[in-house]
Formats: C-alpha cells, structure tokens, sequence
C-alpha cells in the first residue's frame, strides 16, 4: 500500500465496500483513513506509511529470525492484552 499511496489503497476499499455493500471492505477503508491519512502517513510519497522510509523495517537484517523462545510471552502479551490494559 506504500507504493500505491495510502489514498488510492482507502479510494479503492472505500468505493468497492459502498459498490458491493460489504462492510468489512468499509472498514478496512475506515481503518487507512484513520491510522494513516489522518496522519499524514500516505506512503512513500511522504517517507511514512505502513513503514517509515528510508529505513523501513522489512529491509532490516533478521526481521523474518524466529525469535527466542524466551521473548514470546512478551510478544504474546503486545498482540492479545490482558484485561485493564
């Protein structure tokens, strides 16, 4: 979606959800519009997007490692919160 623009990606997931009535495809347009444009974050146009150019993390050395077994209860806990958090 960086590549494309953050815009086109939400223009297009906007008009095809409105199109064919599914409201997932809303959403996920919903989704862009708030986390991203509202951000600023358009992709490479503006040097941020999904990731932050020109360093973005898929380039990174070691980014698809397997990580230790020791670190997955924190990585666990970043994706599924406990209650109160």
């Amino acid at each position: 979606m960086d590549m494309i623009g953050m815009k086109t990606a939400h223009d297009v997931l906007s008009h095809w959800g409105r199109e064919s009535g599914d409201a997932q495809m809303s959403a996920n347009a919903d989704y862009i519009k708030t986390n991203f444009l509202d951000r600023g974050r358009l992709g490479l146009q503006t040097g941020s997007g999904y990731y932050d150019y020109p360093d973005p993390a898929y380039r990174r050395p070691g980014i698809l490692d397997v990580p230790d077994i020791s670190v997955v209860a924190d990585l666990v806990s970043l994706m599924a919160p406990t209650e109160g958090n």
